[in-house]
């Protein structure tokens, strides 16, 4: 990734989020988190993806909860909000996924994706 893609990421701490970005963000940590959900990561693992995610893409805040087959995520940018649930089909345990999912989500903390990406 170039340093111009690399400084697209960033978030300068007084730009709120546009409503289409905010909706992207969200929907991608949700996608994340609902992967780790099905196959079978554990709770303090699925939040920390999401703020992981959220954080890096320019979020302010995200307060999430996990149930056994229920993800509810709310974000937060400026005075913008977002609140999406999805309900998480169980299928198994798939370690490989989980931790594909954590590599991922570790590059979008470390800045070398973002949200296009």
């Amino acid at each position: 990734m170039t340093q111009n893609a690399t400084d697209s990421v960033a978030k300068s701490p007084n730009t709120e989020l546009d409503h289409e970005t905010l909706t992207d963000v969200i929907d991608l940590a949700l996608w994340a988190d609902q992967l780790l959900l099905q196959y079978g990561a554990d709770s303090r693992r699925i939040e920390e993806t999401a703020h992981h995610i959220g954080t890096s893409l320019g979020c302010d805040w995200l307060d999430v909860f996990v149930s056994y087959n229920t993800i509810i995520i709310t974000t937060s940018s400026g005075s913008e909000f977002r609140t999406k649930t999805r309900r998480v089909p169980r299928i198994g345990v798939d370690m490989t996924i989980i931790s594909a999912v954590n590599r991922l989500s570790r590059r979008v903390a470390s800045e070398q994706l973002d949200r296009e990406t």
